[in-house]
């Protein structure tokens, strides 16, 4: 994510303006051809999305953007390969979370992939 210095004006604002976005993914890679959206909402029901990630261990990746990319796909739709790149970036990156950090550390850290921010550097 840019710093709001580094954004084209007015862009941060309107960023600030719309209501938080929280989407989830599943993806099995033994059962899966393709993640897909499990859940997706605004505003509450964002926050009580990562709340829910966040208590089941789950790291919570921030990119507004790809967040509000992804709720828009609708629930129980396989992502469009044009989100296959960064969303395979994200993918690593939750695997390397399980592989090098304990789970109560599991979303801090620094930045992530396109941008991304997990919870606790926001």
């Amino acid at each position: 994510m840019q710093d709001d210095e580094n954004r084209p004006e007015g862009q941060a604002a309107a960023e600030n303006a719309r209501p938080r976005v929280a989407a989830a993914l599943k993806y099995d890679a033994g059962e899966d051809a393709v993640p897909r959206v499990v859940a997706a909402g605004r505003g509450p029901l964002a926050a009580r999305i990562e709340e829910v990630a966040r208590a089941s261990g789950v790291p919570v990746y921030r990119d507004p953007q790809l967040a509000w990319t992804l709720a828009g796909l609708g629930l129980d739709r396989e992502i469009p390969p044009a989100l296959y790149q960064v969303v395979a970036q994200i993918i690593a990156w939750v695997y390397y979370l399980e592989d090098h950090c304990p789970p109560a550390q599991s979303d801090a850290g620094g930045s992530r992939g396109r941008g991304g921010k997990t919870e606790r550097e926001q």
